[in-house]
């Protein structure tokens, strides 16, 4: 699963990094947890394709995942995209 590949310290490190201004804001989390509103929108948005395929055949139903599925893959991508800047 595309979520756990983040670690446990990762929501604390990009506040950290937030609070330094060295994050990268390269996914919206708020305008992914919206687009989850749409059939798989939120997983499209955040790179979950097999999610997106779920959401996509579950909809209505997914609206109550994939909001939130969407603002976790954004926090995910704007963490790792983060790393990548401050490590060079």
């Amino acid at each position: 699963v595309y979520v756990s590949r983040r670690s446990a310290r990762a929501p604390a490190e990009l506040a950290a990094m937030r609070a330094d201004g060295t994050a990268v804001e390269a996914k919206s989390p708020g305008g992914a947890a919206a687009l989850g509103l749409l059939p798989g929108g939120g997983s499209w948005y955040t790179r979950q394709w097999g999610w997106g395929i779920v959401d996509l055949l579950t909809w209505p139903w997914s609206i109550a995942w994939d909001p939130i599925n969407g603002h976790q893959g954004a926090e995910i991508i704007n963490y790792e995209e983060s790393k990548k800047k401050n490590r060079k």
